[in-house]
C-alpha cells in the first residue's frame, strides 16, 4: 500500500511563508551505492538537478535568507561551485544514523575545509559527548550548526551554545528559545 499527499513545491513555500522565515534546503540525492543497489532507477544528473533548484531559488527568495545542506558531497560541491550567494553546508550523522555512506564528522569537515564549503551540520549527540570535536571543528575555521533529539532539551543546547556552535535546528523553537535568547545576552555582555 502506497500513502501519497501532496507537497508543497519550494515556489509555493516561497510563495506562502513570510519573506522574513529563513530556509535550509535540505537537498536529496541519492548515493553511488543507493543509484546500483536500484537498478531500475533512474535519476536526474547532478548538474540538471542542482540547476533547476538554483533557478527556483534565485526567481522566488526575495531576499530570504537561505542556506543549503545536503548529506550528498557531490551535490554540496556542485552547489558551491554554481553559486555563492548562499552557504552551503554538508550534513553528516556521524555514526548516529543508518546511512553507511553517511561521511564521519571530521570527514566531513574536512571536506568542507578543502573543497570552501561553508561548514558542515551534525547529529548533536556527537557534540555534546565530546566538546573537543566542536572545538576542532571550529580550528578549521568552518562553521558548525547541529541537529537531532538532543536539541530539544536546554542543558544540551546550552553545552553546544557554551562551545562556540553556529546554530542549532530545533523541532520546539518556543520552548529552547529562553534559553538561545538568554546565551545571546550573556555573549553580548562580555
Amino acid at each position: 500500500h502506497l500513502v501519497q499527499s501532496e507537497f508543497a513545491t519550494l515556489q509555493e513555500a516561497f510563495r506562502l511563508l513570510p519573506n522574513d522565515l529563513g530556509f535550509n534546503i535540505e537537498i536529496k540525492y541519492p548515493s553511488s551505492n543507493e543509484i546500483d543497489q536500484i537498478p531500475v532507477y533512474t535519476h536526474q544528473p547532478i548538474d540538471s538537478f542542482c540547476d533547476s533548484i538554483l533557478k527556483c531559488v534565485f526567481e522566488n527568495c526575495e531576499g530570504r535568507k537561505i542556506f543549503f545542506s545536503s548529506f550528498n558531497p557531490e551535490i554540496c560541491l556542485a552547489l558551491k561551485l554554481k553559486q555563492d550567494a548562499f552557504p552551503v553546508f554538508i550534513l553528516t550523522d556521524g555514526g548516529y544514523g543508518m546511512d553507511s555512506d553517511c561521511m564521519s564528522v571530521r570527514d566531513a569537515a574536512k571536506f568542507a575545509h578543502a573543497v570552501g564549503l561553508d561548514g558542515i551540520v551534525c547529529e548533536s549527540k556527537i557534540l555534546i559527548s565530546s566538546t573537543r570535536i566542536l572545538q576542532y571543528l571550529k580550528s578549521l575555521e568552518i562553521h558548525v550548526i547541529s541537529y537531532g533529539e538532543c536539541n530539544n532539551f536546554d542543558e544540551d543546547i546550552r553545552i553546544q551554545l557554551d562551545n562556540g556552535i553556529d546554530g542549532v535546528i530545533v523541532d520546539r523553537l518556543r520552548s529552547v528559545l529562553p534559553v538561545i535568547q538568554g546565551h545571546r545576552k550573556k555573549v553580548a555582555l562580555n
